[in-house]
């Protein structure tokens, strides 16, 4: 029987944290799946507990591989998957156990080509997962890519741009790479181009995956970032959100925010945990901030988020003094 969702495990040093990951993703209501375990070359023993969860169970499909991250991981995973829609799952998360059962009979009913659902960042000490009943009602939302995009755009929602609280259609995505030249963000670009194909998106407004941001390697651990690892995210970041901005005149303000936020503040907010101003950093964030201001100041974005802009804009030291207490502490 054809699955109903293929989900994609790409697996790298991660043997602490994979049992805990395959048992919530094998455990799911919805049983009409393929789980697809992407061993991408990882030097401990996660080829081995891979192979031992598909001895165990014919759903579970491995592939070993060369490592060459966790883009070209996704990538061999799409090129097997056979599943109506589409999931993925970073190996050291871990999800509801009615994740893709809400998501996928979501975007049926809706006949629609993506749905996401909220997300919690955890340290693995407590469980943040909502956990339901089995096909009980709630309020979903739907949306069209534009209003989409506002939802995953809106910093201070659980939402947010990443793949992995994310189900597409496969038939959507089916032209879809991720770029494997990128480090960082190369769920933007996947998911946006998803969207814009998208005609009707499905939100289902429960909290269905946890991320686990306290391993080192996390997208969000950031003691060993470097100020170039944030310039290649402002530059990955801008790159997409300019095309955003020039094929979307709908989303050009949307997508500029957007762009100053999750860019150039995160340079800033760099700075602000390394306790020391960059000159061409600074030099870099000023311009690129006075350069959107307009769109800035006129776009939907938080009032919060603006005055931090304009306090960079007018004194990045301020900004270092104002900033530490929130995010240093």
């Amino acid at each position: 029987m054809k699955p109903k969702v293929s989900i994609i495990i790409p697996v790298y040093k991660v043997e602490k944290f994979l049992t805990r990951c395959l048992d919530s993703v094998l455990g799911q209501t919805l049983k009409e799946i393929e789980i697809i375990l992407v061993d991408d070359g990882s030097p401990d023993n996660c080829g081995n507990i891979c192979d031992e969860y598909a001895a165990k169970d014919k759903r579970v499909i491995v592939i070993h591989k060369k490592n060459a991250g966790v883009s070209a991981a996704r990538n061999s995973g799409l090129e097997v998957a056979s599943g109506e829609f589409v999931g993925f799952v970073d190996s050291d998360d871990y999800v509801a156990a009615t994740m893709f059962e809400d998501m996928y009979r979501q975007a049926v009913l809706a006949d629609a080509e993506m749905a996401m659902c909220q997300f919690a960042i955890t340290d693995g000490a407590t469980d943040q997962l909502v956990h339901r009943s089995s096909g009980d009602d709630f309020n979903v939302l739907k949306f069209d890519n534009k209003k989409a995009f506002e939802l995953i755009a809106d910093f201070s929602r659980p939402v947010q741009v990443t793949v992995w609280n994310k189900l597409f259609k496969r038939e959507l995505i089916q032209n879809l790479r991720f770029d494997t030249s990128k480090r960082m963000a190369e769920d933007l670009e996947f998911l946006m181009r998803a969207m814009f194909k998208s005609k009707t998106i499905v939100y289902v407004p429960y909290v269905l995956y946890a991320y686990y941001a306290q391993r080192e390697g996390a997208a969000t651990y950031n003691a060993g970032h470097s100020m170039d690892w944030y310039y290649e995210q402002n530059s990955n970041v801008t790159f997409i959100m300019d095309e955003v901005a020039q094929n979307c005149a709908s989303m050009k303000k949307l997508a500029i925010g957007y762009k100053c936020v999750n860019g150039d503040l995160s340079i800033a907010n760099a700075m602000v945990r390394a306790g020391k101003l960059d000159s061409e950093a600074v030099k870099l964030v000023k311009k690129e901030l006075k350069n959107s201001i307009w769109e800035i100041m006129t776009s939907e974005l938080h009032a919060v988020k603006k005055i931090q802009m304009l306090l960079f804009i007018v004194s990045p030291a301020l900004y270092m003094k104002v900033m530490k207490k929130k995010l240093v502490g």
